[in-house]
């Protein structure tokens, strides 16, 4: 799977693809359970990524799990902006 923001910005750009949407939510998701277990130690870049191409993806579905991650740890609350579940 993807190792950072620079290969999923390569991969999937700001405003990806309808068929990429389910592996940038399986990343997010993923990244968001490893922020939790860390305690806010992770780099959270790519967390905030995944959420920039969700929002720009449009479903509004997707704001719970924008904000699973954002609550994920201090770190990730202050780097995922709220914006981001409009």
């Amino acid at each position: 799977m993807i190792v950072d923001e620079d290969e999923s910005l390569r991969r999937f750009g700001l405003q990806p693809a309808g068929s990429d949407i389910e592996l940038i939510r399986e990343l997010l998701l993923t990244q968001t359970e490893l922020e939790r277990q860390s305690q806010g130690h992770d780099d959270t870049a790519l967390m905030k990524l995944c959420c920039v191409q969700l929002f720009n993806a449009g479903s509004p579905q997707d704001a719970l799990t924008i904000w699973q991650a954002k609550t994920s740890s201090f770190d990730a609350h202050c780097s995922i902006d709220v914006q981001l579940l409009c």
